[in-house]
Formats: structure tokens, C-alpha cells, sequence
């Protein structure tokens, strides 16, 4: 089963996030943190500390804000300034109960944040444990990325968290550096899709390690981009509020600056998945950890730039 965490809850956190002081931040005198991750199903997990309850976390670039699930084992987890709130996301179902917390402490070796909102799924079938084969407590994305040059290297499985003041560029050869949009708390990345051996299209997609999948496309007939006609239906993973389902073909070929993929596979979710999302914009898809574990990436979005190399999995 493919998995895909980036819009969970992009509604909610969208609309609820208070802007409250929060920042992770290292010691002083300390330039830079390296953490060792698993890699599984093309999805980072790294331990985090909250409140001194030890938990296991998806590091997703397409999630906004911390969310906590499958919470039924750690009973010792203490949330603070708790409120109650109603929530939406992908899937066809009813909006479902959840919990906004303020005002924790979040802990990721020497990286530490004691003011951190973070919002609880109460739904027990939001649990991707038993898929990981390992405990999975949560995900959490923008908070960490904002704070930090993020340096992850797939190869090797750890991830270095630079202080933005100390980070210097260093020129690698197979390596490409290409501008990265921040909008909405989520980061974009321009490339192009040719489909059927048409001509390239050029296509704005969010960057998403929360998703197991190569890339999702938006079908825009108005653009180019059509579902291949070899394509079969597909369960594609679960949103907030229920199943997401598709089509999975493969794309001619996928352009994200030089880098070049033929044959890449591909998912075109079911449009009505998307309807509590009020506004697309002009984003045509998504590119998920099947690509993206291709290389080995420094996200500096203090700069809004992003770093491709291409490392042994390409």
C-alpha cells in the first residue's frame, strides 16, 4: 500500500494556525545537528521527544503543522492548553473531532522548541503502524524546515539541520540548485511532464516526502495533462476523511531541472477527493519520496532554494 500524508489536514491548519511564537532552535555555539532517520516505503521517520514522551514522526515537507495520531499506547504524553475543534481533509466522509495543543516541548537531539502547537487525530483508524511495521505517532514538516538549512542525504540516512547563519553553499559536481516556492506553510518546485511521448509541460508540483508515491498529477485537460490511456484504477492511500482512489499509469518521462526520468510512474487522484480544498491555485500535482530518494537534497527555505544531487538510487 502506497502512503500519503501531505494533505491530511491541509484545511484545518490553513485556517487554524495561530501564528504563535514557535521556533526550534539549537544551543548556542552549536551550528548544526545531525540526526540518523529510517527509510521505509520512501518515507523518512526520526525520533522526537514531546514532553518527554519518546515518539516516532514522518518528516513530511507537505504538512504545515505537527499532527499527533495513533496516541492509544502512550498514555504518558501530557498536552497542554488542549482545545477541541472540528476538522475536514482529503477523502469522502464527515468532518471528524480533533485537538488543537499549545505551548509544548518538542525535542529532536540538541534541537529543541518549548512552544510548539500541534494538532491530535482522535480517529484510531488513522493509523499507519501496522503498514511501517514500526510505531507511528505522528508528522511533522514546516515548523522544522522554516527554522533550518535541512541537509538530508538518503544515501547515508541522516539528515543535518544547519543553523540558516551558518550555512555555506558548497558547489558539488551533479548537483543543481533550483528556486523553491513557499506558499501556504508548503514548498513548490517547477518541472516538466511529457505524457504519451507528447511535448514537455510545464507543471508546478508540491514537494512532498510524506508521500511513498513518484508523482501526483491533476488531470487539466486545458494544459496537456491527460490520463494516459494505459492506466488501471487504484487505491492511492487515505485522507483525513476516508479513501483516495485513482488511476496509476506512468508519465513519458519527468523534468525537474537537468534531472531527467523516464518512465516515471505516476497517480492522477480522483478530483473529488480534493473538494474541501478551497483553492489549488496553480499547482498541477505533487512529487513524492519515489523520486525524491533519488537525491540527496538541501532544502534551504530561508532562501526558497532547493539542492539536487543525484545519489546511488538514481
Amino acid at each position: 500500500m502506497r502512503l500519503y500524508f501531505g494533505y491530511l489536514l491541509v484545511c484545518v491548519f490553513c485556517l487554524s494556525y495561530n501564528g504563535a511564537a514557535q521556533e526550534f532552535a539549537l544551543p548556542e555555539g552549536t551550528t548544526h545537528e545531525k540526526v540518523n532517520f529510517e527509510l521505509i516505503n520512501n518515507l523518512i521517520v526520526i525520533p522526537i521527544e514531546i514532553n518527554q514522551a519518546k515518539l516516532n514522526f514522518i518528516l513530511d515537507t507537505g504538512v504545515s503543522s505537527p499532527i499527533l495520531f495513533n496516541l492509544s499506547d502512550q498514555d504518558s504524553i501530557q498536552l497542554r492548553n488542549v482545545t477541541e475543534m472540528t476538522i475536514n481533509g482529503l477523502g469522502v466522509g464527515e468532518p471528524m473531532k480533533a485537538l488543537r495543543s499549545n505551548g509544548n516541548d518538542f525535542k529532536l537531539k540538541k534541537i529543541r522548541n518549548l512552544n510548539q502547537q500541534l494538532f491530535v487525530v482522535l480517529d484510531k483508524d488513522i493509523n499507519f503502524s501496522p503498514t511501517l511495521g514500526i510505531p507511528i505517532h505522528g508528522i511533522i514538516g514546516y515548523d522544522l524546515f522554516r527554522d533550518f538549512v535541512v541537509d538530508i542525504n538518503y544515501g547515508k540516512r541522516t539528515i543535518k539541520f544547519i543553523d540558516p547563519a551558518h550555512y555555506k553553499e558548497s558547489k558539488r559536481n551533479r548537483s543543481e540548485t533550483l528556486p523553491l516556492s513557499i506558499i501556504n506553510r508548503k514548498a513548490y518546485l517547477d518541472g516538466e511532464v511529457s505524457l504519451e511521448k507528447q511535448a514537455n509541460v510545464p507543471v508546478k508540483l508540491l514537494v512532498d516526502t510524506g508521500s511513498s508515491d513518484a508523482i501526483w498529477l491533476f488531470q487539466d485537460l486545458e494544459k496537456g495533462i491527460n490520463i494516459p490511456k494505459e492506466n488501471y484504477a487504484d487505491y492511492l492511500g487515505k485522507g483525513l476523511n476516508g479513501n483516495i482512489f485513482g488511476k496509476r499509469t506512468k508519465v513519458h518521462s519527468l523534468k525537474i531541472g537537468n534531472f531527467v526520468m523516464n518512465d516515471a510512474k505516476a497517480a492522477f487522484p480522483d478530483m473529488f477527493t480534493f473538494s474541501s480544498v478551497k483553492n489549488l491555485g496553480d499547482r498541477n500535482g505533487s512529487v513524492g519520496g519515489e523520486v525524491l530518494r533519488r537525491f540527496n537534497i538541501v532544502f534551504n527555505y530561508p532562501e526558497k532554494k532547493i539542492t539536487l544531487r543525484k545519489n546511488a538510487f538514481f
